[in-house]
């Protein structure tokens, strides 16, 4: 379906530039989006930004593909990237110098309402410790790394209960494996939520856990925005040291950083 789409986006972005007399184009991912940018810059003779969120960079393995890769961070007028970690796949990648690290923010006024202020103790969570976790469920987001060490908090804390927030590929099969490890009344697959509804999840929860994992693919953590609405709530965060996560959590300063697929570890 990629090319199709790439063509549809292609004329969309041209029939855009042309009605909005747009001075700049900007794509996030470099594959498909800067693949569309760089062709609108020499048809338009505008400038393109390729903003790479880590995904692009790892994630991508093939030669062919990390040609066309390397081709489009080379001819984008500018190109950001939103970690450290980022940042040098993409210079290993590209051999370009001049990348750009700028991380992806958030609304700290959004989420800092709800901080602590018992507006959110959600029935999922009842009066249990809440551990939450917010994103995709892919293999590259460790979650099963998690369910393994929630065993070993249970034995520590029975009152815990892990929810988890977001959905994907994987949920059926996590939902089997927490019928086989006898884990149904202490997780909850909250599903997709607005970011109204994830407001209150955050406000609820006692310990954020973020437990990505470099992936068979090569693939990891390019930012991990979902720490950064957790700290903002005020909730302690916990994450993989891997990727671009180790620049927002500074081990013991702003949250625990653990190694990537150490279930003990993760529980202690």
């Amino acid at each position: 379906q990629i090319p199709l789409f790439v063509l549809a986006q292609f004329i969309t972005t041209m029939a855009a530039v042309a009605g909005f007399k747009a001075d700049v184009v900007h794509a996030h991912w470099s594959i498909p989006q800067g693949i569309t940018g760089i062709l609108v810059q020499k048809i338009r003779r505008i400038p393109c930004i390729t903003t790479l969120h880590g995904t692009d960079v790892f994630g991508l393995r093939s030669s062919p593909v990390k040609a066309l890769n390397s081709w489009i961070i080379k001819k984008s007028s500018i190109c950001t990237a939103n970690s450290s970690q980022t940042v040098q796949g993409a210079l290993r990648l590209s051999r370009r110098k001049d990348i750009l690290q700028i991380p992806m923010g958030v609304n700290t006024d959004f989420y800092k309402k709800t901080k602590k202020n018992g507006a959110g103790r959600l029935k999922e969570g009842g009066n249990h410790r809440v551990v939450l976790f917010v994103g995709r469920l892919i293999p590259l987001k460790g979650v099963d790394y998690l369910m393994d060490a929630l065993p070993k908090v249970l034995d520590r804390y029975p009152e815990t209960k892990l929810i988890l927030v977001g959905d994907g590929p994987e949920r059926t099969r996590l939902e089997q494996t927490t019928a086989k490890l006898g884990l149904g009344q202490r997780v909850v697959f909250a599903g997709q939520r607005s970011q109204e509804e994830l407001k209150n999840y955050y406000a609820s929860a006692d310990v954020f856990v973020l437990p990505s994992i470099i992936d068979k693919t090569g693939a990891t953590e390019g930012m991990g925005v979902v720490l950064l609405e957790a700290m903002a709530s005020g909730v302690p965060v916990i994450g993989s040291d891997t990727g671009g996560i180790r620049d927002i959590v500074k081990h013991k300063i702003t949250g625990l950083l653990v190694p990537q697929k150490d279930s003990g570890a993760l529980a202690e």
